[in-house]
């Protein structure tokens, strides 16, 4: 690896760690060493990085909730495609851009967190999860593969009676 690659690496490296990625997927996205990214992970914020299990089930991506956080990072994600940016850099950069969408929103929090932005990534390149336009606003959404696609409707369009009960709740309880 010749010296200007590892400098690229490193900074994208450090992308990652300022949004808290796991360092086994900074590893998995620059090449660098698990223990070299732990050491940068402790110097450059003072804290352990993350830890625990990935996450694994695309299920979680097609809750009303959270499909909507998904579907609006893949979208950024997919805009950043006609860029010059690699991978690792779109993947920081789309991730920053759900960031910013999300902080317009006073009331707004982050249902999607770098590993599962990154996972998302990982069922869509496979063909588990897919953008699908909404048969009613044309908007695209996240689904699974294997749905047909000719009458799918987003969540918005046809929004769950259940929708919005978790906010009502902590409402009730103060």
């Amino acid at each position: 690896m010749s010296l200007l690659h590892r400098c690229h690496q490193t900074q994208v490296a450090l992308q990652f760690v300022e949004l808290n990625t796991p360092v086994s997927i900074i590893a998995l996205e620059t090449g660098l060493s698990a223990t070299m990214l732990r050491r940068m992970y402790i110097e450059h914020t003072g804290q352990r990085p993350p830890r625990g299990v990935l996450p694994f089930s695309a299920d979680w991506f097609l809750q009303w909730r959270p499909n909507i956080h998904a579907s609006l990072f893949a979208n950024l994600y997919v805009d950043l495609m006609r860029t010059r940016l690699t991978a690792p850099e779109r993947l920081t950069a789309a991730y920053r851009h759900y960031l910013s969408e999300l902080a317009c929103f006073d009331d707004s929090e982050t249902l999607l967190s770098m590993a599962r932005a990154w996972t998302l990534l990982r069922f869509c390149r496979s063909q588990i999860l897919q953008l699908t336009p909404c048969h009613r606003c044309q908007a695209r959404y996240i689904s699974a593969a294997y749905q047909p696609s000719n009458n799918f409707t987003c969540g918005i369009c046809h929004t769950p009676s259940h929708a919005g009960y978790r906010h009502r709740s902590k409402q009730l309880r103060t």
